[in-house]
């Protein structure tokens, strides 16, 4: 597949990284859009899943954490994937991930889910939100998908549409 941008960044364990790299994706976009609401979806997923490889990276594996994002050619679809090694007993482990993943796709609309979830915390808060992906995928109108390969190595991709899809034709 060609695309008409494509960016990779490593990942340092560093949350002042997550702002500043947040802010050069956003100028970069701005390049090549002048829809502001679609640059600060961008802008949002990509710094959700920045702060999800901060969190969740097992640092000591050796593995470098990194955001990839591509603009296709037709200009019609984004692609922000993450990579990084999980720690096995991190709230983001596999089960966790698919969980939430396994939920996006059987309801009819991420919303449903993602009230469901706040609704959860409030019944029984448990000190952790998981709200990150459910947010993205709710707010931000993205496609998730999620696959884990023997060595705890999780990828996430969002997928959000050029098209902005809370506007009517």
């Amino acid at each position: 597949m060609s695309t008409a941008l494509e960016v990779h960044l490593t990942v340092p364990n560093n949350w002042e990284f997550i702002v500043k790299a947040s802010e050069c994706i956003k100028t970069l976009f701005n390049l090549y859009f002048d829809d502001k609401m679609l640059i600060s979806r961008i802008e949002v997923v990509s710094h959700e899943l920045l702060e999800n490889i901060v969190k969740y990276s097992n640092r000591e594996s050796g593995m470098i954490p990194s955001i990839h994002l591509e603009l296709s050619e037709d200009r019609e679809t984004i692609h922000i994937s993450t990579k990084n090694e999980v720690l096995i007993d991190s709230e983001h482990n596999e089960k966790q991930v698919q969980k939430i993943i396994d939920r996006l796709n059987q309801a009819s609309e991420a919303i449903e889910v993602y009230a469901a979830r706040m609704n959860e915390r409030e019944q029984k808060p448990d000190g952790h939100s998981r709200l990150g992906l459910l947010r993205i995928a709710a707010e931000e109108a993205c496609k998730l998908t999620a696959s884990f390969d023997e060595n705890s190595i999780l990828q996430i991709e969002a997928s959000l549409a050029v098209k902005d899809p809370f506007m009517d034709d």
